[in-house]
């Protein structure tokens, strides 16, 4: 999946080109799999965080053009609408933890985020070691259709800083990688996240940033002078990646059980309208 959808793009990064990849199904169908891996240790399990990061530092590796490059991280989730930066340690107090807010504003073409941690790394190592403290920090939760759900939308960005003393320009350009919390139909009756107080709250909050995120899509398509960013955290977030020159990639993850096919034709139909984008 990886060589498929990320490898040119991650790649393309080290010449200047922002790129995003983000994954869209519906809950339990793989999505935080496909992007951030399987919990083994071993190579083949690795999702598109863990392989963006050693593609990028085997290729700085590899190049010899004279030029430098710094990269730095950083990770926040969206939680009911409400921004918070992973890459530190949790404080808390009774086993709840308090993770700091990250703001998000717009401005020109650019989304710029505020109280986000921004952490230099040197290694491939390094960035591991930033992601796994950013996995761990991450709302999950037990629900009818997943044992670990992860009730926020994540998202993981990899700038990179290239120096030409012989042009004497810098260069900069981002990787973001988006694991998009799963919709879910909430119908009476049904067993489903409807179920819960807490998690029906999450379930309604994650439907309608997807709504949000759908009907910018929609704009965009129909080629509309008012395209709704401002509406949600996440549109907000991603209007330089999908309004602006950036390369975008979408992962779809469906379920394969006949109970999920109307939701398996809704991010069919939803990957249809991102492709013409």
């Amino acid at each position: 999946v990886f060589d498929a959808v990320a490898n040119d793009l991650v790649l393309g990064a080290l010449d200047g080109v922002n790129c995003t990849i983000f994954a869209y199904g519906q809950t339990g169908s793989g999505k935080t799999h496909t992007i951030c891996g399987g919990k083994g240790s071993t190579a083949h399990e690795r999702g598109i965080i863990p392989r963006a990061l050693s593609t990028i530092f085997e290729a700085i590796d590899d190049r010899s053009d004279g030029i430098h490059y710094s990269v730095s991280m950083s990770m926040i989730e969206i939680y009911k609408e409400v921004g918070h930066d992973l890459l530190t340690k949790a404080a808390g107090h009774l086993g709840k933890k308090v993770l700091p807010t990250v703001t998000v504003s717009v401005k020109g073409q650019s989304a710029v985020l505020h109280g986000c941690k921004r952490v230099a790394i040197a290694s491939e190592e390094d960035g591991l070691n930033q992601y796994f403290l950013g996995d761990v920090n991450r709302t999950v939760a037990a629900t009818p259709h997943n044992l670990a759900s992860s009730r926020s939308h994540c998202v993981c960005t990899i700038f990179i800083e290239a120096s030409d003393p012989a042009e004497q320009v810098v260069r900069t350009s981002k990787v973001q990688i988006v694991d998009l919390a799963g919709s879910e139909r909430l119908k009476p009756g049904e067993q489903g996240s409807q179920n819960s107080k807490s998690l029906m709250k999450e379930a309604v909050s994650i439907n309608l940033s997807l709504h949000y995120l759908s009907a910018v899509i929609s704009a965009l398509n129909q080629g509309s002078k008012s395209v709704p960013w401002r509406n949600s955290y996440l549109t907000k977030l991603l209007k330089d990646a999908l309004g602006g020159n950036a390369k975008a990639a979408m992962v779809m993850t469906v379920n394969p059980s006949d109970a999920a096919l109307p939701e398996t034709i809704s991010s069919c139909r939803f990957a249809q309208r991102v492709a013409n984008v």
